[in-house]
């Protein structure tokens, strides 16, 4: 009897356990869904030109079953037509155009699937911190990484980045969940996170090694034949795709790894330097170019760049204003976890600490255009999961109740403030300050084309930009004009030819030799046209200055101008969704500012 007892009261209590085990992880699954598709419509605000290549050649796939003349999907793609310059991952269109098939394409849908892979990516560190360490680091964990600005941020960008992460933690996990051959499971997975990003190509073989020096440690009677066999497969697959892409069109992308700028620069240091005879030993090529690279790897792992303001990120697409892609607390926290993995789990440190390693490797190669926020792709997960032992320390490991209820309570509120700090950057602060890093004005300039053609079909507008391939792009995206067979099949086919004109509109990279009285041009400033004086601009809408000048304008000519762009709704975001008169009144404004 008391032995039923027992039994019952151990199946209640795994029962409740699991039930609110259960309900923690769906809540924290939700809310982290939630972060990453609201507002996304407009939250970022543009498409940025990467972005662009990637998703409409995704839906591109997806309905037609080609990619767009011009994108090369790595060494399974070649260009139709002329190079446009778009030489992309062999996956990571084809892994969209299937959330297309499924969902639809539009403003909203088209990020989707970078949505859903940084809550997988979440959820693959949930899995690997408690395979790791234990259930309540794991919980830590998955919490800090549903509200990390990084995954956040990437998880609502259309970068390739978020998509190899998520093969690549997956990967890690079924390796370190398996055992003798059945490690070899991973492989499918590793290699499509080497297939999913160019840049990520690199840590393909360092993690893998990492790995082998996992299962000589932690795995019990390790065998070494799946080793072996696992780093060979590994190694003849690396071998054999660089073997293709070197004589692949995509080979050009090997470039990005040499340095062709260095004699200029070893020149002016020399030359602007008191002479010193030891100077050929200390400034020449080769030491500027592992200067350069060393510079380059190190720079993603500041604290000033992860911890305060994610500076020196180059591109503001890539980055959050004024925020890093961790929490400043977040920096205590992962020396709290550092140190109390060099004492109790020092193998496990070593790991970790080289996976962190690894992700150097890609900014240390690829010397032209580091983007530190993108290309270690598995870092900031990595963090995350020392981070949450450190975390998992303050909480579980000390004795005093006090101190312990007075240290959860005041991390609560500093997570709560800086969490609140971050939202405020992203969602609300960097659809204005960054907007033309995402192209907004095209977005604009969309709708003031799209107004035209209902309401003066007779005008013909002409769209004078610098990069008039991705312009066109965004149009196609923004006025809705690459979702059906038949549209895509039309735009494709000037895409190939270089046609950029469509409907009552000509998208043109060369300053009119003179304007029609009868014709609306759209100029962009940085092309400094000579041109009648225009009384409307296009705007910046974070300082008000021009980004498109607004020649013979007969649409918001009759609401008059607005001196400055004033935007402080969400709603004011979605410019489709506003009538005529709103959109001219909110974003078309006088030139004499």
């Amino acid at each position: 009897m008391s032995k039923k007892l027992t039994i019952n009261n151990f199946l209640e209590k795994a029962k409740k356990n699991f039930n609110e085990q259960a309900i923690l992880l769906v809540i924290l699954l939700v809310f982290g869904l939630f972060l990453r598709t609201t507002h996304l419509d407009v939250v970022p605000p543009g498409l940025a030109n990467d972005e662009a290549n990637i998703i409409l050649n995704g839906q591109s796939i997806a309905v037609t079953g080609k990619s767009i003349p011009g994108v090369v999907t790595g060494v399974v793609g070649q260009p139709t037509g002329n190079y446009i310059g778009g030489v992309h991952s062999e996956i990571s269109s084809f892994l969209l155009s299937l959330v297309y098939r499924l969902v639809g394409f539009s403003n909203t849908t088209a990020r989707l699937p970078f949505a859903l892979a940084s809550v997988g990516v979440s959820v693959f560190i949930y899995l690997l911190a408690k395979l790791l360490f234990n259930r309540r680091v794991a919980n830590i964990a998955f919490a800090l990484s549903v509200i990390n600005p990084w995954l956040i941020h990437f998880g609502r960008a259309g970068y390739e980045g978020i998509l190899s992460c998520f093969f690549y933690l997956w990967g890690i996990y079924v390796y370190v969940s398996r055992k003798d051959w059945k490690v070899l499971y991973s492989l499918p997975l590793f290699f499509a996170g080497f297939l999913s990003y160019f840049a990520a190509k690199t840590l393909l073989l360092p993690i893998t090694l990492v790995l082998v020096l996992y299962s000589i440690w932690f795995a019990k009677k390790a065998s070494f034949k799946p080793l072996i066999v696992f780093n060979l497969i590994v190694a003849l697959f690396i071998a054999g795709y660089f073997a293709v892409l070197r004589n692949d069109f995509s080979g050009r992308r090997i470039q990005e790894l040499k340095n062709t700028s260095l004699a200029p620069i070893v020149d002016d240091k020399r030359t602007h330097a008191i002479k010193a005879p030891f100077v050929n030993l200390v400034e020449n090529k080769a030491v500027e170019n592992l200067d350069t690279r060393i510079k380059n790897a190190l720079g993603g792992v500041s604290a000033n760049f992860l911890f305060v303001n994610g500076m020196p990120e180059p591109s503001g697409h890539l980055s959050i204003p004024e925020h890093g892609p961790l929490y400043m607390i977040d920096l205590l926290l992962l020396a709290v976890g550092l140190a109390y993995l060099a004492k109790k789990h020092t193998k496990k440190l070593v790991i970790v600490g080289l996976l962190a390693v690894t992700t150097l490797v890609p900014n240390f190669l690829e010397i032209d255009n580091s983007t530190y926020s993108m290309r270690p792709v598995i870092l900031i997960p990595v963090l995350l999961i020392v981070i949450a032992f450190g975390l998992y320390f303050i909480l579980y490991q000390m004795k005093n109740i006090k101190y312990k209820v007075a240290v959860v309570v005041g991390l609560c509120v500093v997570y709560l403030f800086l969490f609140a700090r971050f939202s405020f950057q992203y969602y609300f602060r960097m659809p204005i300050v960054y907007n033309s890093a995402w192209f907004f004005q095209d977005r604009l300039a969309t709708r003031y084309i799209t107004d035209m053609e209902k309401h003066y079909p007779q005008e013909r507008v002409v769209w004078v930009a610098p990069s008039f391939h991705y312009t066109f792009y965004r149009f196609l995206f923004f006025s809705e004009l690459y979702q059906k067979i038949d549209d895509i099949q039309k735009a494709n086919n000037l895409l190939e030819n270089k046609t950029y004109t469509i409907n009552n509109l000509s998208i043109v990279n060369e300053c009119p030799k003179d304007y029609s009285p009868n014709t609306v041009y759209i100029v962009d400033v940085n092309l400094h046209c000579t041109m009648p004086k225009p009384l409307a601009i296009i705007p910046n809408i974070d300082d008000a200055g021009a980004k498109y000048f607004l020649i013979n304008d007969p649409l918001c000519n009759q609401y008059g101008y607005e001196r400055y762009p004033l935007i402080q709704d969400f709603r004011l975001l979605n410019v489709a969704g506003l009538s005529t008169s709103e959109f001219c009144q909110s974003y078309i404004t006088n030139n004499e500012n």
